[in-house]
């Protein structure tokens, strides 16, 4: 029910605009455009309203998950308030420090909520209808809250195996140097939940110039 009501309803979508675009122009029109826009958008929240409450349960199966993970951004169709009330989501049910427990999560309401929106931010596609969640997502601070987990017990000094990053004298450094580095590096990148996050902010990221610039 919940995949016929979003196809539905981005069906809708695409049929309003291609009415609005084969209309002759006029004051009237306009009027009538901006009264319908208000009604959608209320429609708009209501949907979004709608898909976040059905992920509270647990009856939901896998696969229809990653579906609605994926097209939750679109139900904010670029707008601010719906924007903002999903980026709450993020803020709310994802737990970055268990980014690492991801993989061993026991089956359970708030580790669901946690892995859809974490798959929601992944699969961001770059598209301006959701620009909006990517500013609201600066704003909260989900994103600083990413990045933070993701520079925690960072390397001071650049991977050994990238000699360009270094200056001849610094090249010539003892070995036994070069492998604590190495071992310090290796630590680094096992860091559960590692992968996740860089996953997320790549996906986040994604031809998001403000994003880019944090």
């Amino acid at each position: 029910e919940i995949i016929e009501m979003l196809a539905s309803d981005i069906s809708a979508e695409v049929s309003q605009n291609s009415e609005e675009l084969s209309r002759p122009t006029s004051f009237v029109n306009i009027n009538q455009t901006e009264n319908q826009q208000t009604s959608a958008g209320d429609d708009d929240d209501g949907t979004l309203s709608l898909v976040l409450k059905s992920l509270h349960s647990t009856q939901l199966s896998a696969p229809l998950r990653k579906v609605i993970a994926k097209l939750l951004p679109f139900l904010t169709y670029g707008q601010v308030a719906q924007s903002k009330e999903l980026a709450s989501y993020f803020d709310k049910y994802v737990n970055v420090e268990s980014l690492g427990m991801m993989e061993t999560f026991q089956k359970g309401n708030k580790s669901i909520l946690m892995t859809t929106f974490v798959e929601t931010a992944i699969s961001l596609p770059p598209v301006s209808v959701c620009d909006n969640l990517r500013k609201e997502l600066i704003q909260n601070g989900f994103v600083k809250k990413v990045l933070m987990y993701l520079m925690k017990d960072a390397p001071a000094k650049p991977a050994p195996w990238s000699p360009a990053l270094y200056s001849k004298l610094e090249q010539q450094s003892d070995e036994k140097a070069k492998s604590d580095l190495k071992e310090e590096w290796r630590r680094y990148f096992n860091r559960p939940g590692l992968a996740y996050a860089i996953k997320v902010l790549t996906g986040l990221c994604s031809k998001h110039s403000q994003m880019q610039m944090l």
